[in-house]
């Protein structure tokens, strides 16, 4: 935890930042104190905040806020001015039938988003080292046509996905919903944390094969999510843009760990439009310990507090093995999609201790929207 910077300062070398719902406060205190942000809180009789910052601050931190407010949801906060901003969803497409499944996802997302949405595509190379000397010689000698030819051939593939998309979206008088295309040279991974640092999006949402067909060779998925640093909704090809519309339930899966606020605020920001009811989960051996009961309460609390708007039961599940205990959940409360955080490991730790996430890759066939702690 970084050192307060709620930093005494003269009324006149300050502006008006927002005013707040007490409870939002703890919040936009983290938010400001993450960056550095110097700010001054004042309490009002009415139970409200307001916050200001000094003049050359108040860029930075309108952006840090407005980041808090699609994260969290904008209730409980009032920023002075119109400081509206669109979200943004990147999709990274390979053309198989599940990634274009995936797009027509995020078009259901974007609609109840307001946001648009980005194709990205990344196109390699062959290795020319795997062919025979002769054939590698004459391949040099028209490699920069062979690489222009690559390179239009994915640009095509990519605009005429663009065209089928922005048709069906007009078809169905989606208004707001935008979509744009990005081509780049590299590996899928390389190419979305390019983008990421560029774009900038707020959620990834991915295709994958249905659970079936699913194999341990299929790591792209799982590279995207441990190399992503915004959530990333990993969509299953049997979930489909229908099955988006028909979601009521979802499952939020804890072990109290302290990431888990910034979490919670991300996914009541992505859910709010779509009126889920939350079932916070911890899985816990048998007999479940009093500090698991206790955790489990101040998790409620701070649901009850912070999004009050959000229809939120939490459970404890006694079960010896995570995975299984999940599987009762979602079985028994019909749950439509589960969200879980990741944690950056090193790569001896991945190998010996798999994560949650990996394991539920590997065994559920319902949308997972994965967060990173």
């Amino acid at each position: 935890m970084k050192r307060n910077r709620n930093t005494p300062m003269k009324e006149k070398e300050m502006i008006r930042l927002l005013r707040a719902e007490y409870k939002r406060a703890r919040d936009i205190k983290e938010a400001l104190e993450e960056q550095d942000v110097s700010f001054q809180m004042v309490e009002t009789e009415n139970n409200r905040i307001f916050v200001n910052v000094s003049e050359e601050q108040l860029e930075k931190a309108l952006a840090i806020i407005h980041m808090l407010m699609e994260d969290m949801g904008a209730n409980g906060i009032q920023i002075e001015g119109n400081l509206k901003k669109y979200r943004k969803i990147l999709v990274p497409v390979d053309f198989t039938p599940y990634s274009e499944n995936a797009c027509y996802v995020a078009i259901g997302l974007a609609k109840r988003l307001n946001a648009e949405i980005e194709l990205l595509h990344a196109y390699i190379f062959p290795e020319l080292t795997s062919l025979p000397f002769d054939d590698t010689y004459s391949f040099h000698g028209t490699m920069s046509e062979y690489m222009e030819e690559a390179m239009d051939n994915a640009k095509e593939r990519l605009k005429k996905l663009a065209k089928q998309l922005r048709q069906f979206v007009a078809e169905k008088k989606y208004s707001g919903v935008s979509i744009n295309y990005s081509l780049l040279r590299g590996l899928p991974a390389d190419a979305i944390s390019y983008m990421e640092e560029s774009y900038q999006p707020d959620v990834i949402v991915v295709g994958t094969r249905s659970l079936e067909k699913r194999r341990e060779e299929d790591s792209s998925v799982l590279k995207i999510i441990r190399g992503a640093g915004v959530p990333v909704l990993v969509v299953p090809e049997s979930s489909g843009m229908e099955k988006l519309e028909e979601m009521r339930r979802i499952a939020f899966a804890t072990d109290f760990d302290e990431s888990d606020f910034g979490a919670i605020r991300k996914l009541s920001g992505l859910i709010a439009p779509f009126g889920l009811k939350v079932y916070c989960v911890h899985i816990g051996k048998q007999p479940v310990n009093e500090k698991e009961k206790n955790d489990m309460k101040e998790l409620q609390q701070y649901f009850s507090d912070a999004y009050p708007e959000l229809e939120v039961e939490c459970l404890i599940v006694e079960n010896e093995e995570v995975i299984a205990g999940l599987d009762e959940v979602i079985l028994s409360y019909s749950i439509d999609v589960i969200a879980v955080t990741t944690h950056k490991r090193n790569i001896i730790t991945q190998i010996l201790y798999p994560s949650l996430t990996k394991k539920l890759f590997f065994h559920t066939n319902i949308p997972m929207l994965v967060f990173h702690s």
